[in-house]
């Protein structure tokens, strides 16, 4: 997405201060610019035009998703839209944000957010526009309108997710699975030592190495994949990791809007989700610079496998065609 003025790429994901960026993207997308109606408005309008001419698949889903990294974001991003003009000829309760069940906001009122352990009756009540955390909306609800099917039909990914720097239990699920990777390969340098002692003592070492340097992890740009290690003890690519977690990340929410086998729309809105074509919409990314990129690689290794592409295979068909997105495989 755009700033009105400079037309710059707005990315939220790898900045340091998180709350302008958000407040950002939301009035670019909350405001009408050149004679156009705000892109957010433009999907609300196009929803129901659907609705209209295939009512099978979209009657009762014009409702949008606004997926953000946290509870603190998703409040940001909705007092900035409460600023915008979409406000001024909303209803009470038409937009919304997800607030923790055990969250206490003296100042919000009951028409600004809806509690997590209340998410299912969103499309019950005169709710347009619902801003969530991705883990909080990832899985274990169905949001459904008045048919059982899917009640939002677009999604907008206002952030790409990156692991919290602090986040122990993380890391700790990390380094086990690593360690199971280290002994199935046996031909790592610390197997070949005679002892078992001193077997111990060098896994461990490996193991503190390890730790150590997922801790300093920083931007996505600095993951390093085996191909460009050069280190025969390097059985694993921090960058497939974090593919393929962000993959099932972005699939359990899109989950949200796939009940009753209906289709969707979906928008990567930072720019953080591929910092080059951004920039300039005829460079292409790669792995290396695009976390999108490397997720899209990832899925496409699955659909190699039956399970895989009974899967996937939708899934990955659209997400090479996502307009405005150029990458190399």
């Amino acid at each position: 997405m755009w700033k009105k003025k400079a037309l710059k790429p707005i990315r939220i994901s790898g900045i340091p201060e998180k709350l302008q960026p958000v407040k950002d993207m939301l009035r670019a997308l909350a405001t009408s610019r050149s004679g156009r109606k705000a892109p957010l408005q433009e999907e609300l309008d196009q929803l129901r035009q659907l609705a209209q001419t295939e009512p099978h698949y979209w009657h009762d889903r014009e409702r949008l998703l606004l997926i953000v990294n946290s509870y603190d974001q998703a409040e940001w991003a909705y007092r900035e839209l409460k600023l915008s003009e979409l406000a001024h000829t909303a209803l009470p309760g038409e937009m919304r944000y997800l607030a923790q069940t055990n969250g206490s906001n003296e100042e919000a009122m009951a028409d600004d957010m809806v509690y997590r352990s209340d998410i299912e009756d969103f499309a019950r009540t005169n709710g347009k526009i619902l801003i969530a955390p991705l883990q909080a909306i990832g899985r274990g609800y169905n949001i459904l309108n008045q048919h059982g099917k899917a009640g939002f039909g677009a999604v907008y990914f206002l952030t790409r997710p990156m692991p919290y720097p602090a986040d122990t239990q993380s890391l700790a699920r990390e380094l086990n699975r690593r360690t199971l990777d280290w002994c199935e390969d046996t031909k790592l340098t610390l197997w070949q030592e005679p002892m078992l002692q001193e077997k111990a003592v060098h896994l461990r070492q490996k193991a503190s190495e390890y730790w150590r340097k997922a801790e300093l992890r920083s931007y996505y740009h600095t993951l390093k994949h085996e191909d460009e290690n050069h280190n025969n003890d390097t059985t694993y690519s921090e960058r497939f990791d974090l593919a393929a977690t962000t993959a099932g990340y972005i699939i359990q929410a899109c989950g949200r809007l796939l009940r009753g086998g209906v289709p969707f729309h979906a928008f990567f809105a930072d720019a953080a989700w591929g910092p080059n074509s951004a920039k300039d919409r005829k460079v292409r990314e790669t792995s290396k610079t695009s976390l999108l990129t490397a997720m899209i690689e990832v899925l496409q290794e699955y659909v190699k496998q039956p399970i895989g592409y009974a899967l996937y295979a939708s899934i990955v068909d659209a997400l090479v065609d996502i307009q405005g997105f150029e990458a190399e495989y």
